[in-house]
């Protein structure tokens, strides 16, 4: 099990400034109850993708207004970095094969069927 970092302000803009790596993270609220639901949907992914990307979590409370810079306007809410700039959201409740499927498409790692 490879584990879910989590994040303050100041290590989500380290991260975009400084490295290439591609970060998922998990947007979400302590007082949200699907937010709760969804931290072992996190897990998963972080599992899943693990070799590809890094996954974490932000708590949003704290951090208001990292979600207004990326436009987080509902939570649950994952997004995928790359090079900084966010790639893709995935707003509400979700599950890891549709996240997961959404960041290797993203990424280019999805293989193509002949």
């Amino acid at each position: 099990m490879v584990g879910v970092a989590t994040l303050t302000q100041e290590d989500l803009e380290a991260w975009l400034v400084g490295r290439t790596e591609p970060l998922l993270v998990a947007f979400y609220s302590r007082y949200c109850l699907v937010c709760q639901r969804m931290h072992p949907v996190t897990a998963e992914l972080a599992d899943s993708l693990a070799g590809c990307l890094t996954t974490a979590k932000v708590d949003i409370t704290d951090y208001p207004d990292l979600a207004a810079r990326y436009g987080i306007r509902t939570v649950p809410t994952v997004a995928l970095f790359t090079g900084g700039r966010s790639r893709f959201l995935a707003q509400g409740p979700f599950t890891s094969g549709a996240v997961e499927e959404k960041a290797r498409l993203a990424l280019g790692l999805r293989e193509v069927a002949l």
